[in-house]
């Protein structure tokens, strides 16, 4: 199985138990939602922190938009 494929089969799976999770008290719904979101994003999502001055966060949304820049550019893409 193709490894982006794996990608939104798991982005899809999270978010219908996140789903889920809403009605049952088990499972962390809201969580579960947001972990799906972030795996299926084709752009990069910037989470900052309301601590961080304007300043800051401003720097994080360049960054942010010079990797999408990047990667629309078919630069490699660094992986852990």
């Amino acid at each position: 199985m193709d490894a982006t494929i794996l990608g939104w089969v798991a982005a899809v799976l999270l978010i219908v138990v996140g789903v889920a999770g809403t009605v049952l008290p088990a499972l962390p719904g809201t969580l579960l939602v947001l972990a799906g979101i972030v795996l299926g994003a084709r752009v990069p999502i910037v989470l900052t922190s309301r601590a961080d001055s304007a300043r800051l966060r401003m720097a994080s949304c360049a960054v942010a938009g010079l990797y999408a820049h990047a990667r629309r550019q078919g630069a490699p893409t660094v992986s852990a």
